[in-house]
């Protein structure tokens, strides 16, 4: 899931946007949302999104593939908002 990626993900971005202080000022928010998902998705959801999907997804191949199918859409739909994000602050 998102949780195991997220933090592999966002620790550069993290340091590349808090390098310049100009920058890092007017992203300030982003720089906490950020963060905040390092923190809470490597030491929390992560783990507890890893046992509930072996738990319910591992046994029975429909709802594996259900899954998996939502989760590319859910990454579809993020990659088009990170984008936008990236678009935003390169303008």
């Amino acid at each position: 899931g998102r949780e195991e990626i997220i933090p592999a993900t966002f620790r550069p971005l993290l340091e590349g946007l808090s390098r310049d202080a100009g920058q890092a000022a007017r992203v300030k928010t982003l720089l906490w949302y950020l963060d905040r998902h390092v923190v809470v998705d490597g030491d929390e959801h992560g783990p507890m999104a890893a046992k509930l999907f072996r738990s319910h997804c591992m046994g029975n191949e429909a709802v594996h593939a259900r899954a998996l199918a939502a989760a590319a859409r859910s990454l579809g739909a993020r990659g088009a908002l990170w984008a936008e994000i990236t678009a935003r602050i390169a303008s």
